[in-house]
């Protein structure tokens, strides 16, 4: 079996490294997922492993990869007001990051984007009025600094970030994550199963399975101003 296992993993590491794009999803359920881990646990129908235990893995699995690989991303708009420095958020309200690297501001006069900085540590430091050039998260809100005077009053906003999906509670729950991560949920779901199996063996090769997917469709991508 321990043979067996490593011709897997090293079955995966020989796989030529690529990148996914797109968050197209397969429009795979989680009952998909299922069926296919239950084919490696060689238990078609429920008996140790119970499809509750199986959804709540499932569930694991896809916001461990959507924190990590940021495979789903929204952009929230604010506009600005005058002498207004505290903005309420107005994306998803349950969301994993803003992208430190993914905010933006937009001058309504210039049409120009301008980069903002995540520092909070600015205020006092710089001028109290204008052009905001600082950002920071705080409270479910957004601050800018310095607050914007009424030339830039109606500007916006653009802050890139990472939705939470929806919790996968029933078998017939839609997988969000994209279509290349499928394959990375069914090798986490069978590691924890051979966890509870207490199999740390057989876990833990699932498990680097399981992250050889996640990071092979990680990129760093240099960020450009939301449209």
């Amino acid at each position: 079996m321990k043979k067996i296992l490593l011709a897997v993993f090293f079955v995966f590491l020989s796989c030529s490294i690529c990148f996914g794009a797109g968050q197209t999803s397969s429009g795979k359920t989680a009952n998909d997922i299922i069926t296919n881990v239950r084919q490696i646990l060689n238990e078609t129908t429920a008996s140790f492993w119970t499809d509750a235990e199986l959804l709540d893995w499932i569930d694991e699995a896809v916001k461990d990869i959507v924190s990590k690989s940021h495979c789903l991303e929204d952009t929230a708009t604010i506009v600005l007001s005058t002498n207004t420095k505290a903005y309420s958020w107005s994306g998803a309200s349950d969301y994993v990051i803003i992208e430190p690297e993914g905010v933006f501001f937009l001058n309504h006069n210039t049409s120009k984007y301008t980069k903002l900085v995540n520092d909070k540590t600015v205020i006092g430091h710089t001028s109290n009025e204008g052009q905001p050039t600082h950002w920071y998260e705080f409270g479910n809100e957004v601050h800018v600094w310095p607050v914007p005077t009424s030339a830039y009053s109606g500007s916006t906003i653009y802050a890139d970030y990472i939705p939470l999906p929806t919790k996968i509670t029933a078998t017939t729950g839609n997988i969000e994550t994209p279509a290349i991560y499928d394959n990375a949920i069914v090798w986490y779901v069978v590691s924890m199963a051979k966890a509870k199996d207490k199999n740390a063996n057989e876990s833990a090769v699932f498990m680097k399975i399981y992250d050889e997917l996640v990071n092979r469709y990680r990129v760093d991508i240099t960020r450009e101003p939301s449209k």
